[in-house]
């Protein structure tokens, strides 16, 4: 995975847990989590092909999550996803996991 690629998804996730955390409420003690991301698969797919019809050059992501509650890093979660989306003709784009929900 090139580092403009990891750079990206780095951003995008950032900008998820951003805009969650901001539609939470805010109560109790504030806390940190570390999230690892272990990416299993990354295909960019074709920006070409996705600018000629719609479902070519699809970006394939696959991954587990994994999270930790800091300082003492006890596991509060974990996940894997399969995604795959079409894709906008700039290479950016969010997933679809199986069940058709955005990542």
């Amino acid at each position: 995975m090139l580092p403009e690629d990891r750079s990206r998804i780095a951003e995008k996730i950032k900008a998820r847990i951003d805009a969650r955390k901001a539609t939470n409420p805010g109560q109790g003690e504030a806390r940190t989590f570390q999230v690892d991301l272990d990416l299993t698969r990354y295909d960019k797919g074709s920006a070409f092909a996705r600018a000629m019809l719609i479902g070519l050059g699809q970006i394939h992501i696959d991954g587990k999550t994994h999270v930790d509650l800091l300082p003492a890093h006890d596991a509060v979660g974990e996940s894997a996803r399969q995604g795959v989306s079409p894709g906008a003709p700039d290479g950016s784009a969010a997933t679809a996991d199986p069940r058709g929900r955005v990542c």
